[in-house]
């Protein structure tokens, strides 16, 4: 109860102070609104230590920062790799079971947090700076055979997928993924209600950082020329990350994309589901199956 009263409070009182800085500078209140919408805010909990015997912690540098994360190896290792990505206010041990059932099959499993979240250094998150992440670890451990990411970690996944190498051999699994930021950044707006003049300034603060628009950011728009077999799973009581927002993709059914829509477990339960993790490991193991 004093964490909700606390957090309306912070709530009101940015609502407040982006109001106020808007009637002077509505740039300035973009810029207040960005940071909202790219600084995680501190942990509810402890971080919790690795359950499997088989993890081992590893990192690497990144900008001016260390990423950290485990590595789970396989009693007998195919050689082939998986990485593992988390969602805003997320860690990766959170998929340490995902990792645990790879690791049945011989896969080497590598999940790492992302900037600004658990173990690791950094300020802010943003999805081009999680792609960044992505790619480099890619680089240094890898090459992965796919990557399975869950909500900004399925946007930023998608992002990375434009950028790998030899994509036709790669495969990616999007778990409810922050599928539309036009639709992220109107739920900001919701919370933090704002004239038009600082929506579009903060529309043009994306613009100045990423060199792209904000409907860049879109899985939508990823897996329309994606060369790598995706499997989405999405389910219809996503709060989160609405159904609604992959509309398109469903309409048009991408080749090389499958769907699994399913029923009842929300934005996160959709992952720790038993039946979805044996669909992720059949997936990777066979993409046809």
């Amino acid at each position: 109860m004093k964490r909700k009263t606390a957090e309306s409070l912070a709530i009101a009182y940015y609502r407040w102070k982006i109001e106020l800085m808007g009637f002077f500078s509505p740039r300035q209140a973009a810029k207040e609104a960005y940071r909202l919408f790219t600084i995680p805010p501190p942990p509810k909990q402890p971080l919790p230590d690795p359950r499997l015997p088989a993890a081992a912690p590893v990192s690497f540098p990144f900008r001016d920062f260390t990423i950290h994360g485990f590595r789970w190896d396989p009693p007998q290792p195919t050689g082939k790799k998986v990485l593992l990505m988390h969602g805003f206010r997320s860690h990766c041990l959170k998929f340490e079971h995902l990792a645990g059932a790879l690791m049945e099959k011989g896969y080497t499993v590598f999940g790492f947090d992302a900037p600004a979240h658990g173990r690791s250094g950094g300020k802010k998150i943003e999805a081009v700076t999680y792609r960044e992440m992505i790619l480099e670890a890619d680089r240094q451990f890898g090459p992965m055979l796919a990557g399975i990411g869950h909500s900004l970690g399925g946007l930023s996944l998608a992002l990375a997928t434009e950028l790998w190498p030899d994509p036709k051999n790669r495969l990616a699994v999007f778990i409810a993924p922050a599928t539309e930021t036009t639709r992220s950044i109107a739920e900001l707006f919701k919370i933090f209600p704002v004239r038009q003049a600082i929506r579009d300034a903060f529309n043009d603060i994306i613009m100045e950082l990423a060199n792209l628009p904000v409907t860049h950011f879109s899985v939508n728009r990823v897996v329309q020329n994606i060369e790598s077999p995706v499997l989405w799973i999405h389910d219809e009581e996503d709060f989160v990350c609405p159904l609604n927002d992959l509309q398109p993709s469903l309409d048009q059914h991408p080749p090389g994309v499958q769907f699994l829509i399913t029923k009842g477990l929300g934005h996160n339960q959709v992952y720790r589901d038993q039946a979805i993790v044996d669909r992720i490991v059949a997936f990777i193991h066979n993409p046809e199956s």
